[in-house]
């Protein structure tokens, strides 16, 4: 095998329909220089036989196959225990890539040195078969191409709710090393990664190519259990904090780790169906571990997300179960969009 320079990992379950189309777009990159690791998290399916397919035809590819099933945070953890590569990328099984992903991150990380590198991506809806341009991310656009160095950008980065997927990124691996990096055992996994690596980084940059297919809407995803995520969110978000206050980060980035759980449970509450009750209890438990001390929320300037946070602070001050206006609200939204799509 070549020198090893970046090293691609794949965790694998339940895909064997979407597999296939991820593997031949990794292994036909215009890129050579890589390795890629398949971790096979004790798939149910037939994937196990289609990783050894391509593994007898690529010798590239390095299979780990698990003894038992670790989730897919503890799976992505196993494939970098064993990188070889200078560089990381990572892919989900159910996702695919251009021709050019990697030698479009590779380029440019050498180029810039940044600790990590992250693109755009198309977004493909797996029930309608459409494929649509990620948008760009309201404060990457004003930062394209630049290497990010300072810290009050880095605050206003860490309250967005768009910027947390490890797929669309490259990472020095050293960088992880150093900063003791990997991925915990919950739902929402590339939420706490990301955080602990803007917070860590030197340097970062987003570049403006769209080279990943990211699948949403599978009716079969992990994450498609719209009343169970909600608290899949509250349970990273209090390990999330308890590591700030743990590594005397909390006070400098309290504003951004608060204005990131307003927008994403303001999100949750306006789509899941729980009863009033429930909500209600939800609703009283984030208050009391999350909104209790004094904040600001940071505003990006993005209309449906400012809005969210002003609903919620008023909830939050008045008492108010945010779930008696968040699905009003969540109407308003699609119809704001629809004219704003047709002005």
């Amino acid at each position: 095998m070549k020198d090893i320079k970046v090293s691609v990992i794949i965790p694998v379950y339940n895909v064997e329909k979407y597999l296939r189309q991820c593997l031949d777009s990794v292994v036909n990159q215009t890129f050579k220089d890589i390795e890629i690791i398949i971790v096979n998290d004790c798939s149910p399916d037939n994937s196990l036989q289609i990783i050894k397919e391509y593994q007898q035809k690529d010798d590239r590819i390095v299979l780990v196959n698990l003894k038992q099933n670790l989730g897919l945070g503890f799976a992505r953890n196993e494939g970098l225990k064993i990188a070889k590569g200078k560089y990381i990328t990572f892919v989900d099984s159910d996702d695919w890539v251009t021709k050019s992903f990697i030698e479009v991150l590779y380029n440019n990380i050498l180029k810039s040195n940044c600790d990590f590198v992250s693109i755009n991506c198309f977004l493909y809806d797996d029930v309608l078969q459409t494929i649509k341009k990620e948008k760009e991310k309201e404060t990457d656009s004003k930062h394209i191409n630049q290497i990010i160095t300072d810290l009050e950008i880095k605050k206003e980065i860490l309250a967005l709710s768009t910027v947390w997927s490890v797929w669309s990124k490259i990472f020095r691996k050293d960088f992880l090393i150093e900063n003791n990096m990997n991925f915990q055992k919950y739902i929402m996994e590339d939420i706490r990664f990301m955080f602990e690596a803007y917070i860590h980084s030197n340097s970062f940059m987003f570049i403006s190519n769209q080279e990943y297919f990211y699948r949403k809407s599978r009716k079969d995803s992990i994450s498609s259990n719209i009343n169970s995520r909600i608290y899949k969110f509250l349970e990273m978000f209090d390990d999330l904090k308890k590591f700030l206050i743990d590594k005397n980060f909390y006070n400098i980035y309290k504003n951004s780790f608060l204005t990131l759980v307003a927008k994403s449970v303001a999100f949750e509450f306006e789509e899941n169906s729980l009863s009033l009750k429930e909500s209600k209890q939800i609703f009283t438990d984030i208050k009391h571990k999350f909104f209790k001390e004094k904040f600001q929320f940071i505003y990006t300037k993005n209309v449906l997300y400012d809005i969210r946070l002003n609903l919620l602070r008023i909830c939050l001050y008045c008492n108010i179960n945010y779930t008696l206006i968040a699905r009003p609200i969540k109407k308003l939204f699609k119809i704001f969009c629809n004219i704003k799509k047709n002005i």
